[in-house]
């Protein structure tokens, strides 16, 4: 399956889950006194976002955890590429699942 394929597909709901997570991670992110915005969170106010959300199922999750530890650490978390890591996380999770299913009809 190709990756843009499935942007087509999810393109509507990724930018409206976008839109809510951008306001939670924005809530973490806002300086009391400029309220500016950083792009950054730490990695447990990641969690507590991602974990509190129905948009997403626990796959894409750890998926994202995974990715973010990995990539970013566990200090700092840039989260203005939010909608291009789902993204990604969720093509991934798709192939991986379609390979699943085909080596069950091989066997």
């Amino acid at each position: 399956m190709k990756s843009e394929l499935l942007k087509v597909l999810y393109e509507g709901e990724i930018n409206k889950g976008n839109t809510i997570m951008m306001k939670r991670f924005e809530f973490y992110d806002t300086d009391k006194e400029t309220k500016k915005h950083t792009g950054l969170i730490s990695f447990q106010e990641m969690q507590v976002c991602l974990h509190s959300t129905s948009h997403l199922t626990p796959k894409e999750i750890n998926a994202l955890l995974r990715e973010y530890s990995m990539k970013q650490g566990m200090e700092q978390i840039n989260y203005t590429n939010y909608a291009a890591d789902l993204y990604r996380v969720r093509f991934e999770l798709m192939d991986s699942r379609i390979m699943d299913i085909n080596l069950k009809i091989i066997d």
